[in-house]
Order: C-alpha cells, then structure tokens, then sequence
C-alpha cells in the first residue's frame, strides 16, 4: 500500500490531536503543515517534529506529496479552507464543525463529489466506549425508545 501523505491545517490544541492520531495510523505520514499564525506555526513543527511548513496555504495546497488534509482551524473559515483544499484535489478531514452555515457544508459535499476527493468530518464522540455502550443499551431495548441522550 502506498503511504498516504498529510498535510495539518492549523496549529491549535485539536491539530495536536490530529497529528497523534495520523501517526498512530500505519501507513500516514504527516508531512506539513500551515498555520494562518507563522510564529505559533513554527513552534507546532518544532513540537510535533513535521518536516515542512508554509506561511502561504496555496504552497502546502500545491505539494504533489500531500495526498490529504486536515482542517483544525476556527470554525468560521472551515469551509473556506475545505473548499480551496477540495479545489486543489486533497481529500479533506474537517475538524468538527464541519462548517457553520447548510449552504456551506452542501458546496462542501458538491465540490468533493465533483473532484472525486474525500470529505471526511472529523466527529470522535459517537466512537467513545460510553456512548457505543449507551447505542447498545437501546439498541437491545434497555431503556425503551429514547430519541435524545444529553452527556456532561
């Protein structure tokens, strides 16, 4: 299998999460990165020992090695991070939220559809050992038909 090469969009606490889960992956490579801050960019590299960096996202857009991405920025600019990555033919992992408005998460889902990329979200709660037991309990008619689970 050929190994795939990502690219970390962003340099906050959750992009530390996703550069902890690439690696635990065989065969993932994390490769690059870019932050919108230089600095804190640097500093994230240095920490997570990746390679390459870019000030500029089209720079890191543009690397023929970087088969996917991963979004972990503020919510707002999601999809407009997502989609120039879609439009440069990067399969895309979106830190949750995938974005902020329907209108935005459908062009989203189009643009990868008509790029033949992947738009993956990236939503680990539903995976949590408690809320799988919780999905069985119901399923098997534990606690009747519920509709809503809060959790704290």
């Amino acid at each position: 299998m050929e190994t795939v090469r990502v690219g970390i969009i962003g340099s906050g606490n959750i992009s530390n999460a996703h550069v902890t889960a690439f690696r635990a992956v065989p065969g993932v490579e994390v490769v690059a990165q870019h932050s919108r801050n230089p600095e804190r960019g640097r500093a994230f590299c240095e920490n997570n020992r990746i390679p390459d960096r870019h000030d500029k996202l089209e720079d890191l857009l543009a690397r023929d090695d970087v088969h996917a991405v991963t979004v972990a920025l503020a919510n707002h600019v999601h999809a407009e991070y997502t989609l120039a990555a879609i439009e440069a033919g990067k399969h895309v992992i979106v830190e949750k939220p995938l974005c902020l408005a329907m209108d935005d998460g459908r062009r989203m889902v189009d643009a990868a559809r008509e790029r033949g990329v992947v738009l993956g979200y990236a939503e680990e709660l539903c995976y949590l050992p408690k809320f799988v037991r919780a999905r069985e309990l119901a399923d098997a008619g534990a606690v009747g038909d519920p509709f809503s689970l809060n959790a704290r």
